[in-house]
């Protein structure tokens, strides 16, 4: 269905690229590459620039798709607040849920060390994130956890709203920006953590 989905949009596209271009020129035709479209698709001779969108970043939602092989690209990192059982790391804030139904796909995913997990009744919460495992008895307070977004308009949203233009310089004196606590993952979905210091009090974005 998806390989004839692509080729009837392809002629359509074509089609109205030609219309428009009849009565006036185009100086650009873009077309966005969608999450679910295949990494592979052929080029369009009506197309003029593709937009990666949130492939950029490759959140969590990407994993489950069979024709893309993304690396992932960003995540974010929470310091261990303290140990409340042997088996428990609770880590400070974290509580960025992607938007749409209120489903477990929406949650982050811990990602690094491997061998962590969501405490299922309780989350990714705002002010705490409970983490379980066989990972999470090695912990100590004050290392970090590093988690992927289920989605990437998640983590750009909390970008936004942290590190506004007003407030980026004066951000930039106290603090490195949020932004560069985003580590890059390899692909087998480890987290290489950047040089950046930040303080352990401070969450990730």
């Amino acid at each position: 269905m998806k390989r004839l989905s692509v080729r009837e949009v392809s002629e359509r596209r074509a089609g109205m690229v030609a219309a428009v271009r009849s009565v006036g020129d185009l100086e650009f035709v873009n077309r966005r590459r969608a999450r679910g479209a295949s990494s592979r698709r052929p080029a369009e001779a009506a197309v003029t620039e593709v937009a990666a969108g949130s492939g950029l970043y490759a959140p969590m939602l990407f994993k489950y798709y069979r024709t893309l092989a993304l690396a992932p690209a960003a995540g974010y990192a929470l310091p261990v607040s303290r140990k409340p059982a042997p088996g428990v790391a609770t880590a400070l804030g974290g509580g960025y849920v992607a938007s749409g139904p209120v489903r477990t796909d929406r949650q982050p995913v811990p990602a690094y060390p491997a061998g962590l997990r969501l405490d299922p009744f309780e989350g990714a919460g705002e002010a705490q994130t409970p983490l379980l495992g066989r990972a999470a008895a090695q912990l100590r307070v004050g290392e970090r956890v590093y988690l992927r977004h289920a989605k990437a308009g998640r983590a750009v949203r909390a970008l936004q709203r942290l590190v506004s233009d007003r407030t980026r310089s004066e951000w930039s004196r106290r603090s490195p920006p949020i932004a560069a606590r985003a580590s890059a993952f390899s692909k087998a979905g480890r987290l290489a953590e950047t040089r950046s210091t930040v303080s352990p009090a401070t969450p990730g974005c």
